[in-house]
């Protein structure tokens, strides 16, 4: 493929303007999730913090995971053009502006902070999750019957990996 032809790439190009209170949770998400890169835009955290928010939503159950086959019908409602649409667009856009910079948008519950920093080593979709949370589990047994054999660094870089793929 050339340099100058286009890349078709799946999805919609949508144009958003966020309220400062949703830019800064923007950053922290990205901070968060240990995705930021110095030199980044801010469409690009934009992407990031939004994509890491639906594959929480995914992992609680709050929204289901798709296979792709259903994208056509979903976006259906959304039209690519706004010929037609306008005036009902500048409705809902004028509406949302008198709501105000302040108005607060209804939040999911996600259960405790907890729940995120407990995930259940029996259920969690990755295998190797699952084989790193048994193998910690086992060693913190093994540490409080036996701290003398305990391998501290064995144990660090188990966690480690851990960390890596949650």
């Amino acid at each position: 493929m050339s340099g100058s032809a286009k890349q078709f790439r799946a999805g919609r190009v949508v144009q958003i303007r966020l309220n400062p209170k949703d830019c800064m949770a923007i950053v922290d998400i990205i901070q968060q999730a240990k995705m930021f890169t110095p030199g980044m835009s801010f469409s690009q955290a934009v992407i990031i913090a939004f994509a890491c928010m639906a594959e929480t939503f995914r992992k609680n159950g709050l929204v289901p995971e798709r296979e792709g086959f259903e994208y056509s019908e979903m976006m259906r409602e959304f039209p690519d053009t706004v010929r037609g649409r306008g005036a009902i667009q500048y409705q809902i856009g004028k509406g949302m502006r008198l709501m105000g910079a302040n108005y607060t948008f209804p939040a999911a519950d996600l259960g405790t902070q907890a729940d995120f920093n407990e995930p259940d080593p029996e259920t969690h979709p990755n295998l190797e999750v699952r084989r790193l949370f048994r193998e910690l589990k086992e060693m913190d047994a093994r540490k409080a019957v036996d701290p003398l054999n305990f391998d501290q660094q064995l144990y660090d870089q188990l966690n480690s990996e851990l960390c890596k793929l949650i």
